[in-house]
């Protein structure tokens, strides 16, 4: 088996699934989302690593046409490739979020159009209809001129055998709508019980050339909590260049184990070097791309270097609310000589925008620092960047090269809980006064406290414990009642409506709810 990685220098260059193993072949699914792009072309690289060392790039262009003067609806999703990893017999991954918005001037009326399931790797069938391991909700809606809608994508992970599964989803508007219709990428790739995973995918280092030892960078291991007992591991480089200690090791669920991984530049000349580190645990494995950066020893160093403030960055995130936020670097040229900035590393959901910047002796630049987490699923995320220059004919200086270290945060939106989703009463002519029932309501995830809930009924003989509260996190039960007084022999139907609005005003996700409500009364 042939494990591998992939990386993307683009925020709207996107691809899934980012990593996996086969052994003949492996379909992956690539998008180029023009949402929130101005007009122009557009140029991105993706980068694939394999376990057998070799790597192999795949350059993309795009071209972004302006909207006319009068465009009616316009249909955009964001993101427009979705990645999920569960565990073999384990809980299903968290859902993630797609933002469908109207960059028109007119209503939109959306659904969905069609599913299409490609074969996964053990299979040698063609295309289905359907994709029965995926949910979304709502199908459809109507979204006003610059407004968007929130709709939840979750899959079912836990009755499926290890295996990657992809598909594409197509979402369709009216028929003079704009960039209509649409296609979402989707892949979910579900590893055994027992797997190894690592604190990142993709590492940035930076040495001198004739230099044995660079400066170490760590890595932390650790096993799925599913796995039972201990868990031998290995650590191999697939390049002569790149070492990593310790090479193997013991773990069970509750340790992890520290990797260092360094390079050595004693034998290479200038430039920039692609490698990849396997970790082999159990019935799984994971590569892990390596970018390094060697810089030639010369006079060139006394004269220019770098430096980086702050060195680390940390965004926290709203999952499908906020992509696309932006901090700001500040790198100073710290010499004698004009330098031309450059960015190495990073991973699909990171860019830092180095792109023509130059930096005159005694100068410093702003470097953008771009996030867009709209396919990551809510969790702590981590990167590194090498931030390096070259001088004015192109050539690598080694005192001119900062490690910028980017954590994110990824929370879940606020959404609705009620709990149960119906209710049923049961009375009789004799017994007019079926006993009480309870609901759960609360709100979870990233809310902004207090959430004022408001409550309803459609019917009268619906009796509400409460019409509205504040909620400040802790959640409260609806205590419901009904009144079969004058009530004859039948079948009664009704609707509690709950309706939900964080401390800004704003309608949190998923609200309103309506919960059916049902009456028999029998002789």
């Amino acid at each position: 088996m042939i494990s591998w990685v992939a990386s993307s220098d683009r925020p709207w260059l996107l691809l899934t699934p980012m990593q996996g193993a086969f052994s003949s072949g492996q379909t992956v699914l690539l998008v180029a989302s023009r949402a929130g792009l101005k007009p122009g072309d557009y140029t991105g690289t993706i980068l694939l690593v394999a376990s057998t060392g070799s790597s192999q790039k795949v350059t993309v262009k795009m071209s972004v046409r302006p909207l006319p003067d009068d465009p009616g609806p316009v249909l955009s999703m964001t993101p427009a490739a979705f990645s999920f990893t569960g565990l073999d017999g384990v809980a299903d991954p968290a859902e993630q979020m797609l933002v469908v918005s109207n960059l028109g001037n007119k209503p939109l009326h959306w659904s969905l159009a069609s599913q299409v399931q490609m074969a996964s790797l053990s299979e040698v069938m063609g295309f289905q209809t359907h994709l029965d391991w995926l949910s979304i909700q709502p199908t459809q809606g109507t979204i006003e001129p610059g407004k968007t809608q929130l709709v939840h994508l979750r899959v079912k992970s836990k009755s499926l055998l290890s295996d990657v599964y992809s598909g594409i989803v197509a979402l369709q508007a009216d028929q003079k709508t704009l960039n209509n219709p649409q296609s979402l990428a989707l892949s979910l790739s579900v590893r055994p019980p027992c797997s190894v995973s690592t604190s990142s995918e993709h590492l940035a280092l930076h040495a001198s050339a004739g230099q044995p030892k660079s400066a170490p960078q760590n890595l932390d291991l650790s096993v799925a909590p599913s796995c039972k007992g201990k868990i031998d591991w290995q650590a191999s480089s697939q390049n002569d260049w790149l070492h990593v200690t310790p090479a193997k090791g013991t773990l069970s669920s509750r340790d992890s184990a520290d990797l260092v991984v360094q390079i050595d530049a004693s034998r290479l000349k200038p430039g920039t070097y692609v490698g990849s580190l396997v970790i082999v645990a159990a019935q799984s494995s994971q590569t892990i791309s390596v970018q390094a950066v060697v810089s030639p020893i010369g006079e060139q160093s006394k004269i220019a270097g770098l430096t980086l403030s702050p060195s680390q960055l940390a965004f926290d995130i709203v999952q499908g609310q906020n992509s696309g936020v932006e901090q700001n670097v500040v790198i100073a040229n710290t010499g004698q000589a004009d330098l031309m900035l450059h960015a190495t590393g990073g991973v699909p959901w990171l860019q830092v925008d180095t792109h023509e910047i130059a930096l005159n002796a005694g100068t410093t630049a702003d470097v953008p620092v771009h996030v867009n987490a709209g396919s990551l699923a809510p969790g702590s995320y981590n990167a590194q960047v090498l931030l390096s220059a070259t001088d004015e004919a192109g050539n690598a200086i080694a005192d001119a090269v900062q490690t910028l270290t980017v954590s994110l945060n990824v929370r879940q939106p606020c959404v609705m809980a009620i709990s149960p989703s119906s209710l049923s009463f049961k009375s009789s002519l004799l017994d007019s006064s079926p006993s009480s029932q309870t609901i759960s309501i609360s709100a979870t995830g990233a809310c902004s406290y207090p959430v004022t809930w408001n409550v309803s009924a459609d019917e009268q003989w619906i009796v509400l414990g409460s019409s509205t509260w504040v909620d400040n996190g802790g959640g409260t039960q609806l205590t419901v009642n009904v009144n079969t007084k004058w009530k004859i022999l039948g079948t009664y139907q009704g609707h509690i409506t709950f309706v939900a609005y964080d401390s800004r005003g704003a309608t949190i996700n998923q609200s309103p709810q309506i919960i059916p409500v049902t009456l028999h009364v029998n002789s």
